[in-house]
């Protein structure tokens, strides 16, 4: 008995010798484009001969654990650019680090200017949806840039299978796939955000001004690590981090409008930064101020019906408005870059957005009236049969609503 235990430990031994590599190194690194300025996320990464595969996360960083010595081929590939191949190999020295660049190389065009267009704003959103765990849009801070959009609202509804609820003529609610937007949650930076408003859940993403955004993410699926009472979709919102550009980065937008009715500009201007110091550190942020002055008018009638042939109505209003409407944002994030593996964070947003409205309405209620002549386009009544009641009143409404987060965390990679 005693000899066939030994024998059954001496072969659970040997096998764990055999099982266990010598030695494992990590291989680590950041996926950035062939001009060194921009981290790309949502890159596959594979490591060749071993059939191990992953993505790119923020900042472009990517982590392979538990790699034993040899040569290797790590092989990374991004939508819209040629895979690159990268030779890599491990020792008993330590981990390995690399960082793979994307797209062509910038010294074939020696001195030139560097344009980015749809097609680069589309290969970052359809990398970083590929890469995600459900299904889900994503857009880019270059891609919302590219169009006049005031708001993460009218941002948002560039995105398919989204659409928007104005008010006056700008959009302030999102609904997913013609869900009512209460059934949404919305995220700044992974913190979960309360309705402005008491009277309903939806958030009103108007408050949030779109200069101030690296990505927005519509979340269509529901994964474990959300709520349960995301049933539309989870709208997650991002500000900048440093570590997503290589250096510093300034930017700065100026704007204006004229509106006619009001003889009156709109001005906007927006300014934000990001830069990395030691490479260690880094500090991003930006500012944003918008104050819209417009007027509008519109009909509004109700009780349509149709007598012999004559169009008529119970209530007809005239309704002009005088809207003010001041948004402004604040953004402010620090990084930390503690080892190769750990990155701390704290990020926070501000965002103010007032409504100032006056509204002059004239009202024509004709009650039960019926009109004595007319045709499909008009109708004529007696002065004798009824009155016709005629209200005039005025409203002067202001609305202020307050968006604020705070959000601090890290991220680590671990062998498994």
């Amino acid at each position: 008995m005693k000899t066939i235990v030994r024998r059954l430990l001496s072969a659970s031994a040997i096998a764990a010798v055999l099982a266990a590599p010598a030695f494992a190194a990590a291989v680590s690194g950041r996926v950035i484009d062939s001009t060194g300025q921009a981290a790309l996320e949502g890159a596959e990464i594979t490591l060749v001969e071993l059939g191990r595969s992953a993505e790119s996360g923020p900042g472009g960083a990517f982590r392979f654990a538990d790699v034993a010595p040899g040569s290797y081929t790590l092989r990374a590939a991004y939508a819209g650019a040629e895979s690159v191949d990268v030779a890599v190999t491990v020792t008993a020295e330590g981990d390995v680090v690399v960082d793979v660049r994307i797209g062509p190389d910038a010294g074939d065009y020696g001195e030139s200017v560097i344009v980015v267009g749809q097609r680069a704003n589309l290969a970052s959103s359809i990398s970083r949806q590929r890469a995600a765990d459900g299904v889900e849009s994503v857009l880019t801070r270059d891609a919302i840039g590219q169009f006049p959009d005031q708001n993460v609202a009218e941002a948002v509804r560039r995105a398919p299978g989204v659409n928007i609820l104005n008010d006056q003529g700008e959009g302030r609610f999102i609904a997913v796939r013609g869900l009512d937007p209460d059934l949404n949650a919305a995220t700044v930076n992974g913190a979960r955000v309360p309705a402005p408003e008491s009277d309903i859940r939806a958030v009103a993403l108007d408050v949030i001004p779109s200069e101030l955004i690296e990505s927005i993410e519509i979340k269509k699926t529901l994964t474990p690590d959300m709520d349960a009472d995301t049933i539309g979709a989870s709208i997650e919102i991002n500000t900048t981090s440093a570590f997503d550009r290589e250096g510093a980065f300034y930017g700065a937008t100026i704007e204006g409008s004229y509106n006619d009715a009001t003889e009156k500009a709109s001005p906007k201007g927006a300014f934000d930064f990001s830069t990395v110091i030691d490479g260690r550190v880094g500090v991003s942020g930006g500012v944003s101020y918008y104050q819209r002055r417009f007027a509008t008018d519109n009909i509004e009638a109700e009780g349509w019906d149709t007598t012999g042939g004559i169009a008529l109505f119970e209530k007809l209003e005239y309704r002009d408005y005088d809207v003010e409407r001041t948004r402004i944002g604040l953004s402010l994030g620090l990084d930390y870059k503690a080892s190769e593996n750990t990155t701390l964070y704290i990020r926070g947003l501000h965002s103010i957005f007032e409504d100032q409205e006056s509204r002059r309405r004239l009202t024509f209620d004709m009650g039960d009236i019926e009109p004595f002549a007319g045709d499909s386009g008009s109708a004529d009544y007696r002065s004798d049969d009824e009155r016709i009641r005629v209200e005039r009143d005025l409203k002067d409404r202001f609305e202020r609503q307050l968006i604020s987060s705070v959000t601090a965390g890290g991220g680590t990679f671990m062998d498994a």
